[in-house]
């Protein structure tokens, strides 16, 4: 009886080693190493685990980079019997700094990706701020008495197209007149 116990231990032992020392394999990728400022990049994290999306903190980034929100999707494939699973991030980057910046290493589950340096160059083609929004005024009359009033006319425009500006409740075109008295 001891010796059919002891059997079954080290069958039961071979077989969890195996199970045990498998860590999931994780790896970051970038579209691009060399960026200029804002310039928007992808960041790749891929596990060949099945894992959830709240696995990975991207907090961390934040102070760098201006992060999107990251899109998730896991798999399973069974190809003649063989199994494999794979969990896949993407996470949409933009620097906000010039420089040599890093994204550093995730942990999950045991496994770690590697740091990515990524450089970060001033783009001399970028547009200024007077090369996207104009901003007018006319007032009705050139000089101004006590008790007078005139009427001041407003135009904001904006020099770029407005399908691309995102979380605005109302249209851009607008005018506007008032009368002041002093």
């Amino acid at each position: 009886m001891k010796r059919n116990l002891k059997n079954y231990f080290v069958l039961l032992t071979l077989w969890l080693i195996p199970t045990l020392s498998m860590a999931a394999t994780i790896t970051a990728t970038v579209s691009k190493t060399s960026v200029t400022k804002n310039e928007v990049f992808q960041l790749r994290i891929v596990a060949d685990e099945k894992l959830d999306s709240e696995d990975i903190d991207f907090s961390g980034l934040e102070s760098d980079f201006y992060v999107s929100r990251p899109s998730f999707g896991s798999s399973i494939n069974i190809i003649n019997g063989t199994r494999t699973n794979r969990s896949e991030w993407n996470v949409s980057l933009a620097a906000l700094r010039i420089g040599t910046l890093t994204i550093p290493s995730f942990d999950i589950d045991g496994s770690k990706t590697q740091p990515i340096k990524i450089k970060v160059a001033l783009n001399a083609q970028a547009p200024t701020s007077d090369d996207l929004v104009e901003f007018q005024s006319q007032l009705s009359t050139k000089t101004l008495y006590p008790q007078q009033s005139a009427r001041l006319s407003s135009r904001l425009i904006i020099k770029g197209d407005p399908r691309r500006l995102q979380n605005l409740k109302s249209p851009l075109q607008w005018q506007t007149g008032f009368q002041s008295s002093y």
